[in-house]
């Protein structure tokens, strides 16, 4: 029947582009123009965000399933970071931020006489040092905002791009079916 391989080819199509569309956002740090909020972590600042290993872009996964298209993340925390939340700091997080702190401390560099260099790198190291030993010293239980770095959704550019693929599908089979009703 021409209206199941219609709806076929829709799905299809519009399935790519949304994942295109999706890769997109994460290349451009903003949701379809939209600036994601800066980093706070000084070792981020000018990095990209939310693309530290790449796992949470590449997680992203599609599937038709009868008449709909469910993109999922095999990321624990995509959806935190696509819809914003505040997490309560726990035992474990401390001991992260502590762990992180040492290491950016420890990775300073000194002068001969033992004392801590004025160099980029250390003023640099410095600032991320006291990022990870604030973080470290809030109560347990306290909470971390994390903002909205959306990279799916709703949003009108998705849906002029899933009209335009309609269009040109229903376009393309109406082509078809009077192809076949000519002599």
């Amino acid at each position: 029947m021409p209206s199941e391989k219609l709806l076929q080819n829709c799905l299809s199509d519009v399935e790519v582009k949304a994942m295109e569309l999706l890769h997109e956002n994460f290349r451009r740090n903003a949701f379809f123009g939209t600036p994601w909020p800066k980093a706070k972590n000084p070792a981020r600042l000018g990095k990209k965000l939310l693309y530290q290993s790449g796992d949470m872009a590449d997680g992203y996964m599609s599937k038709i399933e009868g008449d709909s298209i469910h993109i999922t993340n095999t990321v624990a925390y995509a959806g935190v970071h696509n819809e914003g939340a505040e997490i309560p700091v726990t035992v474990n997080m401390k001991k992260y931020f502590w762990a992180m702190y040492y290491k950016a401390s420890g990775a300073m560099t000194k002068t001969k006489s033992g004392k801590i260099s004025a160099s980029k790198r250390n003023v640099i190291l410095n600032n991320e040092a006291e990022y990870w030993k604030s973080l470290a010293l809030m109560k347990v239980g306290t909470k971390i905002k994390i903002p909205e770095r959306r990279v799916f959704g709703e949003h009108p550019q998705m849906d002029a791009a899933i009209e335009k693929i309609i269009d040109r599908n229903v376009r393309e089979s109406v082509q078809e079916m009077m192809n076949q009703i000519k002599p």
